[in-house]
Formats: C-alpha cells, sequence, structure tokens
C-alpha cells in the first residue's frame, strides 16, 4: 500500500479544484460564501472540513489556468500543483465527479524530487517515444524558490532550477534536467522555473520534439527529445538566449512559458519564440525595465556532425535583438524605414521596451495567425521613480510576429504606428491568459479575462461592418479580419522545410 504524507492546505487546495471542475456550466465568482461551503461538501471528509474552516482557503486563491485534464478513453484525470501551498503535485481520476480518486502524487523537497520547489508550473502533458515505447509524460518546471521573494539581483536559487519529465500513469521520474547531478547537465539552469514548458510536435505525429522553457533568471532554454533512442540519448539540450542584465533594473524574470510557433520564409525558417518578462510576486514597486520579446531560433533547422539540434555559437543577449519599442519600421522616410527593416533582418529577433510606468508581462502571450496577443500589468504605486497611481491598469497588445508592429489603426489618424500597439483593459486585476473561444467556427472569439470580442470583422445582414464596440473589441477583431471558413477540399497542406 502506498502512503502519503499528509499536507492539510494543499489537501483542501486540491478539493476545491475539483469543486471548480463540477462548475462547467457556472462561475465560481457567481456564488455566495454559503453556496461555496456547501459545494465543498462534495468531496470533503470531517477531517477536511476542519482544515477548510482553520484556513479560511477561498475561491479567489485559486485559478483554472492551473488545472490539467487529460482524457484517455473513458477515464478523465486532472493534474494540479500547489502554488504557495506546498511542494506537491497531485493527479486524480475524476471520471466519476462524485467519486475522485488521488492516483499518484510527486512530493517535492525530497528524494529523487528534492529539487522541487513550489509547486507552480502548470503541467504539460504529452507524449515521447523510449526506444520502442511510447510513454505519456508529465513535464513540469522545477518551481519556485521562495528566496524569489526578496531579490533584487539575480543570484543562484538552491531548489526550482530542474525540468522534469515524469510518467504521467505513476509519477515516476523519467529524466530530471538540470545544473548538475542529472541526466541532463545544463549549467546556466540556476534559476527557478516556474511556467509551463511549451512543446512543439513538429511533424504532428503525437510525439513532443522540442520543449521551451523559462526561468526567473531571464533565460530560455531549449531541450530536443530524440524520440527512439534510449537512455539519456533521448533528451539533449543547451541555453538560447539571457536577457538578465544582472543589476536591479534588469533583474528581468520569465514567470510563465513562453508562446512558440514555426516561421516559414523565403530565406530563413525558424522557430519564433514569444515571451514577456515581470516580477509576478512583486509588481509593485519594481523599478525594473521589463520588455516582451520575439526570439528567432534557427537551431531546429540545421545539425551539427552527429546529428543533433544546434544552438547559437553565444548565448543570445538583449543586443541581439532589433529595439522595436521606437522604431522607424512604419517611417515616411524611405531610407530609414529600409535602413530599419535591414536591422531587423540580420538580428536574431526584436524586444519592445514596456513604456509605462511599472508596466510588466505577468502571463504567457498567444500567437494567432501571425500576431502576438499578450497583456501587461501596472500596479498602482506611488514608490516607483516618476510614477503615481491611483488604480492598477491592464493593456492589451495585438503586434505583429515578425516586426512587432501594431496591426491596425486605433486611433484612425490613417497611419499605423507604435501607438497603435495597445489598449487599456476595463478589468483592474492582472489579467488572465489570453484565449480563443470557438463556439461558432466561423466566429471565434478571444477573452483576456473579463474582456471578451470578436476576433473577426463581423456584417450585418446587409453585408455592412459593423462597428466595434470598445477598444478591445477594434484591437482583437484583427486577429483573423474579414475571416472565412476555408472548404476542407480547398487547402493545400505546405511541406514543413526539414533540417
Amino acid at each position: 500500500m502506498r502512503h502519503f504524507n499528509v499536507h492539510w492546505p494543499g489537501i483542501v487546495l486540491i478539493c476545491v479544484y475539483l469543486c471548480l471542475f463540477t462548475l462547467s456550466s457556472a462561475r465560481a465568482d457567481s456564488l455566495s460564501p454559503n453556496e461555496k461551503s456547501q459545494l465543498f461538501q462534495v468531496y470533503a471528509t470531517d477531517q477536511l472540513k476542519e482544515a477548510f474552516r482553520r484556513i479560511s482557503l477561498t475561491f479567489d486563491d485559486l485559478s483554472h489556468d492551473d488545472m490539467v485534464l487529460r482524457r484517455d478513453g473513458n477515464k478523465t484525470y486532472l493534474y494540479v500543483g500547489m502554488k504557495r501551498e506546498g511542494k506537491n503535485y497531485y493527479t486524480f481520476d475524476v471520471s466519476n465527479k462524485l467519486d475522485p480518486k488521488l492516483v499518484f502524487s510527486i512530493k517535492g523537497g525530497d528524494g529523487e524530487y528534492a529539487r522541487l520547489a513550489q509547486t507552480w508550473s502548470r503541467p504539460t502533458i504529452t507524449q515521447i517515444r523510449i526506444g520502442t515505447t511510447v510513454m505519456d509524460v508529465m513535464i513540469i518546471g522545477g518551481g519556485y524558490d521562495v528566496s524569489q521573494d526578496d531579490k533584487v539581483i539575480r543570484s543562484v536559487d538552491s531548489t526550482g532550477n530542474a525540468i522534469f519529465i515524469i510518467d504521467a500513469n505513476t509519477g515516476i521520474k523519467l529524466y530530471e534536467i538540470t545544473s548538475d547531478d542529472a541526466d541532463l547537465k545544463i549549467s546556466e539552469m540556476q534559476y527557478s522555473i516556474t511556467g509551463r514548458i511549451s512543446t512543439i510536435d513538429r511533424d504532428a505525429d503525437g510525439l513532443a520534439d522540442h520543449l521551451y522553457a523559462a526561468d526567473l533568471g531571464g533565460q530560455i532554454f531549449r531541450i530536443d527529445i530524440y524520440n527512439g533512442k534510449t537512455g539519456n540519448n533521448v533528451i539533449k539540450g543547451g541555453l538560447l538566449a539571457d536577457f538578465n542584465g544582472d543589476t536591479k533594473t534588469t533583474n528581468r524574470r520569465f514567470y510563465y512559458g513562453p508562446d512558440v510557433t514555426e516561421v516559414v520564409t523565403v530565406n530563413e525558417p525558424y522557430f519564433a519564440v514569444a515571451i514577456g518578462s515581470g516580477f509576478r510576486d512583486g509588481p509593485v514597486n519594481s523599478n525594473v525595465q521589463d520588455s516582451f520579446y520575439m526570439l528567432k531560433d534557427k537551431g531546429v533547422y540545421s545539425k551539427d556532425d552527429n546529428g543533433h539540434f544546434t544552438f547559437p555559437n553565444g548565448t543570445y543577449t538583449v543586443k541581439d535583438l532589433y529595439d522595436a519599442t521606437n522604431h522607424q519600421l512604419t517611417s515616411g522616410d524611405i531610407i530609414l524605414k529600409t535602413t530599419a527593416y535591414s536591422d531587423l533582418n540580420m538580428l536574431a529577433g526584436w524586444r519592445i521596451d514596456l513604456q509605462a510606468c511599472g508596466e510588466t508581462v505577468l502571463i504567457s502571450p498567444l500567437i494567432l495567425n501571425y500576431q502576438i496577443l499578450f497583456t501587461t500589468y501596472s500596479a498602482a504605486s506611488d514608490n516607483l521613480a516618476n510614477c503615481s497611481f491611483t488604480a492598477d491598469t491592464g493593456q492589451a497588445y495585438l503586434v505583429d510576429l515578425l516586426t512587432g508592429n501594431a496591426v491596425v489603426d486605433l486611433d484612425q489618424d490613417m497611419l499605423i504606428t507604435r501607438a497603435d500597439r495597445a489598449v487599456k483593459l476595463h478589468q483592474t486585476k492582472i489579467a488572465s491568459a489570453p484565449t480563443i473561444v470557438i463556439k461558432n467556427l466561423v466566429k471565434p472569439v478571444v477573452c483576456v479575462g473579463s474582456d471578451c470580442a470578436s476576433a473577426v470583422i463581423e456584417f450585418d445582414a446587409n453585408g455592412n461592418e459593423i462597428p466595434c464596440k470598445n477598444d478591445f473589441a477594434c484591437l482583437v477583431q484583427n486577429i483573423f479580419g474579414r475571416f472565412e471558413r476555408i472548404q476542407p477540399l480547398s487547402w493545400t497542406t505546405e511541406i514543413e522545410i526539414k533540417p
């Protein structure tokens, strides 16, 4: 019989997650405290009820973004970590919502999971092939080292600086990637990895081929999966970029994983890696110059003499990126514009330095139709240099994937400039990750927290364009623009360029 060490706050957290799982047709924030308490009774034992009363855990502490569901035949599994509540992960069989069962737990800070810190990393569930065996795997970052709470300059973390690849059915560790004493050693992996691990299946065979991870040291890593190999030959990888400057104002942290997409142009195929920096656990009074980045990873289209995908000769830094903050890409001066595009094309991507006081990125971006949708947050504060806010503010940005340019003339001055990149959100809290909702195939909807709008330009019965209702709607309707459903027999598929 397997025994589990009980961490009451964490177990209560899991039970509330399970309650949330049953709320597919209702919003948790619409429930009264009494209704929440009644809902909790569905799963709680007498001991859990007492623990619930003692720690007064509320629904406001939870997020659907932290839960991962996996369906396997007639079985449904729920994977969830604990955030600030602890260092464990739990996997439940929730096939019968009224009778959930614990399948396994992973105990961080001990044994083979000694480097696992507070479990902030949203599990990625995918498959890899080891030898001839296809494995269901759970991939997680090493989590949050609490010493990060007080760091103003980057320094090494003692825990959290790892990536784990785990059997998703049993919880057994398959591979650990970290700076030393690991299946794959990457010496630069010294800082907490709290975000999800982004996964690319480049040949659509259902197996992960590349992993991308970002850490609280402002670094980006790529891990390559060599499916069909055995032992430690299955995983190789290294550091791609370091965007931290080792000073107070350049102590950039990546709390969330990047979004990644393939870009195939005439001259240079690459994977575009999009990510923004921010101090999620302390956005107030942060004097860091945070930025948003698009990095070109060309190494996935070249191999060395050993048949391994390549990495840059030197780690990419901010100097290797085109500064698109105040660019000349839309200049009316043809010479300036041509020079700007020449500079952009020679570099390894672009960056936008966020301009509002204390502005920071606190969630993963979303790449859609060669455009990037991301949000920023500025906390109310009178302690930042040259800043004074009376209320928290959030903004939504929509920029061109290849250039960082705005994509729509929001201010209707007949020019598309950097001023057209962003709009203010109605909500003042930190927005959740941008998501796309497709209830009607020809009318996809994009949501950022409580702000939702059509991602297409809509027309009335007479064929007249329906005006957008607010700034956010005017922004996101240009993601797909005049969208028409493609008929399955009409399209052709471009074949990916092989390395």
